[in-house]
């Protein structure tokens, strides 16, 4: 595995760009959202504590320190930090990690999840502006399912996950 070096001080945020997991929270549900990015309102409930120590047990099963992996973009719109950021063949490979059950299809064929979806996306779209690079998939591993799935990261992927700049520009013309 090779090492990508980024600057581990983690600016103040640009006012304007949406943050990642915000962007995740949109597509799902709506009025998580709201609260979070319009009242301010921040739930930190068990899930979201059991979701940190998931994180930390496989930092230290797979004895390796994480870096804090902070993005941003003024012209996407985004910022956020992703999970961990592998190298596979030669590729550069978002991951990130839930600690819940993947989407099963109508077929019981494990899926991501919309919202793990898009978040994955837009990561990606920001590891190709950081690295300069074409990103072609990210990685979502679902715990409770032991289950890896594959995201392809194509032109259509790319266009849904900027479409989170009409919701950061319809936003903040809604709240001005």
């Amino acid at each position: 595995m090779q090492a990508i070096d980024f600057n581990p001080e983690s600016p103040q945020p640009v006012q304007d760009t949406l943050r990642v997991c915000a962007l995740h929270a949109f597509a799902y549900c709506p009025r998580l959202f709201y609260l979070e990015e319009v009242e301010e309102l921040y739930t930190q409930d068990a899930a979201v504590f059991a979701g940190r120590r998931l994180h930390d047990e496989i930092e230290r099963k797979e004895g390796e320190e994480w870096q804090d992996l902070y993005l941003e973009d003024e012209n996407l719109g985004l910022r956020g930090r992703i999970d961990v950021l592998r190298q596979r063949d030669g590729q550069t490979i978002p991951y990130e990690h839930k600690r819940g059950r993947c989407h099963r299809d109508e077929n019981n064929q494990p899926q991501a999840w919309e919202s793990d979806k898009l978040q994955i996306l837009a990561y990606s779209c920001l590891l190709e502006v950081a690295l300069n690079t074409r990103i072609t998939e990210g990685r979502i591993r679902y715990h409770a399912d032991n289950v890896l799935i594959h995201i392809p990261v194509d032109d259509a992927g790319r266009i849904k996950a900027l479409v989170s700049n009409l919701l950061r520009y319809s936003l903040s013309a809604t709240l001005a």
